[in-house]
């Protein structure tokens, strides 16, 4: 796949900086495709909202859980891996073809003394090495200065003891913005892990071929409800939210007679 770096884009309010409370979040959740036993891409956003007169605090960690059957072991994503020493040294160009895992945008804030400064920046997911005998990926945001500056975030795929859920657990390290200009803000994260944004490659009969890796698997069975997320956000100032959405199951065909 073509990775066109899209530039970061910022816009000026010149609104004051209003204070900050705990905000609100939305979640929204999709499959392509919604099909049962197949291979699909997820793709996941996140909104924080906050009351007029009010800023988004900084947040500090996102956690999403993912529904029951949805993993990572039986997919061909990530088949190499990436590091952060790469990403920030030479972009997504340091990284294997092959450790891309999905693309996706993010929406960051920096509340300057009079105004605040939005700015959009092209996120890339990529496979890590193993921390902890955790599965790891690597979150790079391409930001531009003089806004934010590219920033890698690592996050790890657990599963709780006990529990059929995996957790995509993500601390947010600090968003650094122009030089001695406070911390950005993230308000916004939309991403897409799976086969529809990725290309790999492999030799057949000495060509290199591209072709489409398989994504997250769906079970064959879907759970009553549908399939829930669950998204929880912790601030620096200690306070926290929470979010829920589900995809409902798929249509079945009925048989051809």
């Amino acid at each position: 796949m073509a990775l066109s770096l899209i530039s970061a884009a910022f816009v000026l309010t010149a609104t004051a900086v209003p204070a900050v409370a705990t905000p609100q979040a939305t979640l929204k959740a999709k499959f392509r495709p919604e099909k049962l036993g197949a291979s699909t891409a997820v793709s996941i956003a996140f909104h924080l909202h906050s009351d007029p007169g009010e800023a988004v605090p900084t947040i500090s960690n996102f956690a999403l859980r993912l529904p029951r059957g949805i993993g990572f072991g039986a997919s061909e994503l990530g088949l190499a891996t990436c590091s952060e020493s790469s990403l920030l040294s030479s972009g997504v160009r340091g990284c294997p073809q092959e450790s891309l895992m999905g693309t996706g945008s993010a929406l960051v804030q920096v509340p300057f003394s009079t105004q605040i400064v939005r700015e959009r920046a092209r996120v890339f997911i990529f496979m890590a090495r193993p921390v902890a005998e955790q599965t790891t990926t690597l979150f790079y945001f391409d930001g531009r200065r003089p806004v934010i500056a590219p920033l890698v975030l690592q996050s790890q795929i657990v599963t709780p003891e006990g529990s059929f859920n995996s957790i995509l657990n993500t601390p947010v390290q600090a968003i650094p913005s122009a030089p001695d200009g406070p911390e950005g803000r993230m308000v916004a994260l939309r991403s897409t892990i799976g086969p529809s944004t990725l290309r790999y490659f492999r030799q057949v009969n000495h060509r290199r071929v591209a072709y489409r890796p398989e994504g997250l698997s769906l079970p064959n069975r879907c759970p009553r409800g549908g399939f829930r997320f669950a998204a929880s956000f912790r601030f620096r100032d200690g306070s926290q939210t929470h979010a829920y959405t589900s995809i409902p199951c798929p249509r079945q065909r009925k048989p051809e007679r």
